[in-house]
């Protein structure tokens, strides 16, 4: 695929992945665009490159932005669950079982 191709791409594929809540192939597609700007480092861009990839930059932005929030949402469930976890612990603790009746 040629470097113009390539560009809108990964921009599709991170969109995909993040809509999808695809984390290992989010992850796959930011590891794709590392070694892409990688090999671009130094060179000489057309200003339709340079276009493109300031778009790339927008949206992975914007991913970035949206995984962070769902992070924070996952983080605010786990805390819910283990306070559920411990309360419901200390309420079987005062509820007999069938052998102690």
């Amino acid at each position: 695929m040629d470097e113009l191709a390539i560009i809108p791409w990964l921009a599709r594929e991170l969109e995909n992945a993040a809509s999808g809540k695809e984390w290992p192939k989010l992850q796959q597609v930011d590891k794709q665009i590392a070694l892409l700007l990688s090999d671009l480092k130094g060179r000489q861009l057309s200003p339709s490159m340079t276009g493109q990839l300031a778009e790339l930059r927008t949206l992975h932005r914007k991913v970035y932005q949206y995984c962070q929030q769902e992070s924070d949402l996952l983080e605010e469930k786990m805390v819910l669950a283990r306070k559920n976890k411990e309360g419901a612990s200390a309420y079987a603790a005062f509820i007999p079982t069938e052998d102690n009746r």
